[in-house]
């Protein structure tokens, strides 16, 4: 219960924390439009028509991905994903200054993903937030003239391949003309009440597996595989910029796709 509700009662107060802790801003300019997604399907008319389970694995991942939203929503978790961003003008400011707003739509977890974090010193300033393990650094923040926050944005940066295995071995597929071995590992998943089940994981040289049968396998590669020390390197000028030409330098080195918004002189 929030405090809104202690404070109002259930009812009122969760109209209240909706008012003004809104879901959805139907005025606001968005990344991925209130359409259905339809990119998994269209990936899978790709595939020639010589292997007949695309279909088969597009509906799975779509079956998968609902699955998530329907679990999320029938227990009253935010379903929908998508952060928010706001820049304001000197002109359209009260105080005469630039404003910024920066609202990362991350849902809950516990523990946490983000975190605060400062850095002062050696030509940093700025303070913001984090993700834990991944960045000593704010990754969206504010300096003393300067501020800059994200949106993730939704782009074509994924390919699907199709590989032909080993009839005589389950863990080849054919590359460039020879039978070459998947990277093969094995997770254990716990069990409540059971017993673990040993699960497989697969990865070919263009990415993780995420769907194999006795004839073919469907591999993932990313855009933006191997070069997350890239992305870093964008965010570590952020922290170091203090006009809007030097934000849009730092964004050319982030290979994942993001909306950028940044003030400064």
């Amino acid at each position: 219960m929030t405090k809104l509700q202690q404070k109002f009662g259930p009812e009122k107060g969760l109209q209240a924390f909706n008012t003004i802790f809104l879901k959805n801003d139907p005025d606001a300019p968005v990344s991925l439009h209130s359409k259905p997604d339809k990119s998994v399907k269209k990936a899978a008319k790709l595939v020639p028509a010589k292997f007949p389970n695309s279909e088969k694995v597009a509906e799975q991942l779509e079956k998968e991905q609902q699955m998530k939203l329907d679990i999320e929503k029938a227990y009253g978790f935010p379903h929908k994903g998508g952060s928010n961003a706001w820049v304001v003008s000197p002109s359209r400011s009260a105080t005469g200054g630039t404003l910024l707003l920066g609202g990362p739509q991350m849902g809950f977890s516990a523990p946490q993903i983000a975190h605060e974090i400062g850095i002062h010193g050696a030509g940093y300033n700025s303070v913001g937030m984090a993700f834990v393990g991944a960045s000593p650094i704010p990754l969206i923040g504010r300096g003393n003239d300067f501020a800059w926050t994200t949106t993730t944005g939704m782009g074509d940066q994924i390919d699907t391949f199709v590989l032909k295995i080993n009839p005589a071995n389950p863990n080849q597929y054919w590359y460039k003309g020879k039978w070459t071995d998947f990277e093969v590992r094995t997770e254990t998943l716990k069990v409540a009440g059971g017993n673990a089940i040993p699960l497989p994981i697969y990865r070919s040289v263009y990415g993780p597996v995420v769907y194999k049968d006795a004839g073919v396998a469907y591999t993932q590669k990313r855009a933006h595989w191997g070069q997350e020390i890239e992305a870093m390197v964008g965010f570590y000028d952020f922290n170091r910029a203090s006009n809007v030409k030097q934000f849009e330098a730092a964004t050319k080195k982030i290979p994942t796709s993001h909306n950028s918004c940044a003030t400064g002189r």
